[in-house]
């Protein structure tokens, strides 16, 4: 995704919102990458927004494959404040190369994450909106809403950063920003038919830092990986480094919770993935990369955070690589876990602004660490939230 209308300084002062790049744009390129595929780059016209660290994509695994993409912002108003966003807009991406955007739809103000059910039949959205902090959206086939589940009465008003979906499709965990918590909620179905009919919460949710922010199950289901990224994107004053947590959810009625271990991963937390092995974490910082300065010092760079998770749940820091460009904010791993993806919003060159992408290698032996590709791939400035299309 690239936000063609904002600079990543407007992070630290929203309201500063005056300059105009170009469209926004969604792009399309193979993963891994080679200088073949620069040849096959595909563009698209996809309103989208900086605004989030949290999840503003999802692509379906039913045929036709669709891909939603959160407006979490709109456009400038006259080079003040963005605009409030508040759709989805949605592709069919069954064929890459004639990939083709279909329509969008509306839904609840400034919308904050998105996430698709397993099964391809729900998205869940939380936004900004009063009173539809989530909304579950039952869609068909085409991508088409058809109708929407509201949240949970006992879910108060609360701001809703982050919803996933569990593995099975049973659950919703929530991250609550405001109650400073994350929690889940149970989808309750219609027996026969299968569909869902509403949606309540499920036992104690659990106290998580100062800001709880994204989150992601383990590939093999046996944690949930949460982050408390501490700061907002506005202070630039007594940061405090982010943190991911190590949590053992519990199904069973009436059961508690379990924070295993934590670890720190720098300032401005991004986004993080795992590895399919599910013992491997890789952590997106920008620390103060998007900040107004002359020249970025290495102390200020973003950093690409390799850790790992023992069999008990202990999660520790094994390396952290120094990132250059200003505000590294997207993230993915391939489908075997051999190659991860960075975006750059903007390189730090002089003349032509341009954004772009590194690949990394992922090796496990003789240790484990990541070295980087020798090729970057350049795009327009704007560059931040990637999505990994398997």
């Amino acid at each position: 995704m690239s936000d063609g209308d904002s600079d990543p300084t407007h992070l630290l002062s929203p309201s500063n919102y005056a300059e105009k790049f170009s469209k926004d744009k969604a792009y399309i390129i193979s993963f891994p990458t080679s200088l073949q595929a620069s040849k096959s780059l595909h563009e698209y016209n996809i309103s989208n927004s900086i605004f989030s660290n949290s999840s503003i994509s999802e692509v379906s695994t039913s045929v036709p494959s669709l891909a939603f993409f959160l407006e979490t912002k709109g456009p400038t108003n006259d080079g003040s404040s963005p605009k409030s966003g508040g759709f989805i807009s949605v592709m069919d991406i069954t064929s890459i190369a004639n990939s083709q955007t279909l329509f969008r739809f509306p839904v609840a103000s400034n919308p904050l994450s998105i996430s698709l059910s397993p099964n391809n039949e729900y998205l869940a959205v939380s936004s900004e909106e009063f009173d539809n902090e989530l909304q579950v959206i039952e869609i068909n086939t085409e991508g088409k809403p058809v109708r929407k589940v509201k949240k949970p009465t006992a879910l108060g008003n609360g701001r809703i950063s982050h919803i996933c979906w569990s593995p099975d499709g049973d659950f919703l965990v929530y991250s609550n920003t405001t109650k400073r918590e994350i929690g889940l909620i149970q989808v309750i179905r219609d027996g026969p038919t299968q569909k869902i009919i509403r949606l309540q919460l499920y036992g104690e949710p659990i106290k998580l830092g100062l800001n709880p922010g994204i989150g992601k199950f383990t590939p093999d289901g046996k944690y949930y990986i949460a982050s408390d990224v501490k700061n907002s994107k506005s202070e630039q004053d007594n940061l405090l480094p982010a943190e991911l947590f190590v949590v053992k959810f519990n199904f069973e009625p009436d059961q508690q919770h379990y924070l295993l271990s934590k670890q720190e991963v720098g300032y401005n937390l991004e986004d993080f993935v795992i590895h399919p092995n599910s013992n491997t974490i890789f952590a997106l910082s920008s620390s103060k990369s998007f900040y107004s300065q002359q020249s970025m010092s290495k102390q200020d760079a973003g950093e690409l955070h390799l850790l790992e998770i023992s069999p008990s749940g202990a999660i520790s820091e094994v390396a952290s690589y120094p990132l250059k460009g200003k505000y590294p904010s997207g993230l993915v791993i391939d489908s075997d876990g051999s190659h991860i993806a960075i975006s750059i919003f903007e390189y730090e060159n002089y003349g032509i602004s341009l954004g772009g992408i590194q690949f990394w290698n992922y090796l496990e032996t003789p240790n484990k660490r990541l070295q980087k590709q020798n090729v970057d791939f350049y795009l327009p400035k704007g560059v931040h939230y990637l999505k990994s299309i398997k």
